[in-house]
């Protein structure tokens, strides 16, 4: 009985020890972007100095790497190194970053996530967002940013951009709170994407069963929706709108100036306000009305 009660002691203290979170600080200077695959729990912090820091597992800290290079931080887990015990139970590992410069590039994969409350005024930033990734709460000024998602991530985003090329797919969901001068949307695929404020032109193009919601104030809207998707802007203000709309799609708008038209197939149009029609196609089991 006692042999069995050390035994069982022995595996205990065993496991405890296995499962012993550490922490290493890593050497990175300089760097303006970062890139992140497989489980990341990123936490990124705007700073007068530079750190980062990597929180995981003992036995697992020795096949993570981090390194700057050509100021892009690059976190990556060996797991081609890794025995194949250890990769059935990986924990999200965790790191947190301090960067001084602006971040211009931001890239995550797996099933990686950084969330942010700072604020980044880079001149450009480039995003690419895939697998089951998330960005969270991340405050972006810039003259151009151009974000690509996919899969099943997801982003929330804010801040203010002049120039802006958004593209959702797969069953990504998007949540912008921005205001742009220039924005162009594709949401395609199962995604779904809502914007907020005040954004002057805006170009969409939404496929599949993709959505778009807006909400806020604009000066010109253009959009085209096909398949079955959704275009939700009853809370989108905006003076001129053209709307070609095809397949079994819907799409609800707030006109106050103008309205150019097309619907075919299964679709549907409403709209607010009173614009002047300046044009209007529809065919027989389409349709166009006026709400309230």
């Amino acid at each position: 009985m006692k042999r069995a009660l050390f035994i069982i002691t022995v595996m205990l203290i065993s496991i405890a020890a296995s499962a012993q979170q550490i922490s290493k600080s890593f050497i990175a200077n300089d760097f303006s972007g970062i890139t992140a695959s497989s489980i990341f729990d990123i936490e990124l912090t705007k700073s007068g100095v530079e750190s980062v820091v990597v929180i995981a597992d003992k036995e697992v800290m020795q096949y993570v790497e981090a390194k700057v290079v050509m100021g892009q931080l690059n976190l990556n887990l060996n797991t081609y190194s890794m025995p194949r015990s250890m990769k059935k139970d990986l924990k999200s590992i965790k790191v947190k970053i301090n960067m001084k410069r602006e971040l211009s590039w931001l890239s995550l994969s797996g099933a990686s996530d950084l969330v942010s409350s700072s604020s980044f005024k880079p001149a450009t930033f480039k995003g690419q967002v895939s697998g089951a990734s998330s960005v969270s709460g991340l405050d972006i000024e810039c003259e151009s940013a151009k974000i690509s998602l996919s899969g099943a991530s997801d982003i929330s985003l804010k801040g203010k951009v002049n120039l802006a090329e958004y593209e959702i797919s797969g069953a990504s969901t998007a949540i912008i709170n921005q205001d742009i001068t220039n924005l162009s949307v594709e949401c395609s695929g199962a995604s779904t994407m809502n914007l907020t404020g005040r954004v002057i032109n805006l170009e969409a193009e939404i496929s599949g069963a993709a959505g778009l919601k807006l909400k806020g104030t604009g000066d010109n809207m253009e959009v085209e929706v096909t398949g079955a998707s959704k275009l939700n802007a009853i809370e989108f203000i905006v003076n001129d709108a053209d709307i070609d709309i095809s397949g079994v799609s819907k799409a609800v708008v707030n006109v106050q100036k103008s309205l150019e038209a097309e619907v075919s197939g299964g679709s549907s149009i409403e709209y607010k306000g009173s614009p002047v029609i300046n044009k209007a196609s529809v065919n027989s089991i389409s349709s166009i009305r006026k709400i309230n």
